[in-house]
């Protein structure tokens, strides 16, 4: 049975199929379903999956499905 939690950036990146700068930059944004706790950083797949789910319905001005690319770019 799989963990309902990940913990690591290298997991996490695996677990979203996104690189290590790109996860970053999520990270930073508000609401962002993780959290740093002495170092390392925890999530859970529920977490994610509905954050994400929910940021592809929120379909930002000029990029549909895409978070603000302000939030990517800082």
């Amino acid at each position: 049975m799989e963990k309902d939690h990940i913990t690591g950036l290298k997991d996490l990146c695996a677990y979203l199929n996104m690189g290590e700068n790109t996860l970053r930059k999520f990270l930073k944004l508000p609401g962002f379903p993780a959290v740093r706790i002495t170092g390392r950083w925890y999530s859970s797949r529920e977490a994610l999956n509905l954050w994400f789910k929910e940021a592809v319905n929120r379909k930002p001005p000029g990029r549909p499905g895409n978070p603000p690319e302000e939030a990517l770019t800082g």
